[in-house]
């Protein structure tokens, strides 16, 4: 059986003759995380700007949503759907919010009174709440299998996978809020 990127993090799955692409995958896992993070906090960033009052209470139910994810469905998601699709959909989930405002700041009439941005806003930001919540898992899970994979500490391998995250993420957030 081959590996596929992202296999849910269950890595004993993989082909038995070749070590498994744990960094690799983290690596990519960083990338798309943070571009589609940096995405959406530069639409969030941007809302008030280009779309006034409507972009201010767009962000505000984006946060609410976010919040109310986190705190109330994000657990449940990540275990139904498993970590890999949890975050695949929040990540897809985030992308109704960037796309409706790409929409609304190219063409004002779009944003109307309001209604279709509130609602792309929650129902980004309830994507929002879960990626981050799989995200951790993500993290976790992987740096417990590098530690494993290269004979080193999980303190060692959760500070290699933390650097290599935080470094992929401010670079891809600064860039992207350019």
């Amino acid at each position: 059986m081959s590996m596929v990127l992202f296999d849910d993090v269950k890595f004993s799955d993989c082909n038995k003759d070749k070590k498994p692409k744990t960094r690799f995958n983290f690596v990519l896992m960083s990338i798309l995380f943070s571009a589609n993070h940096g995405t959406y906090a530069a639409c969030i960033a941007l809302a008030t700007a280009r779309l006034g009052d409507i972009g201010a209470r767009q962000s505000g139910t984006w946060y609410l949503a976010y919040a109310a994810s986190s705190l109330f469905g994000s657990t449940y998601v990540v275990q139904s759907l498993g970590v890999r699709d949890a975050m695949i959909l929040g990540m897809w989930v985030n992308c109704v919010y960037v796309g409706y405002f790409m929409a609304a700041a190219s063409n004002p009439e779009i944003a109307g009174h309001g209604v279709g941005a509130m609602v792309a806003a929650a129902i980004g930001g309830f994507g929002g709440g879960f990626v981050w919540t799989a995200q951790g898992s993500y993290f976790g899970r992987a740096s417990e299998e590098y530690a494993r994979e290269s004979l080193t500490s999980i303190e060692s391998a959760n500070a290699y996978f933390a650097w290599i995250f935080a470094s992929i993420y401010l670079v891809e957030e600064v860039i992207l809020k350019l």
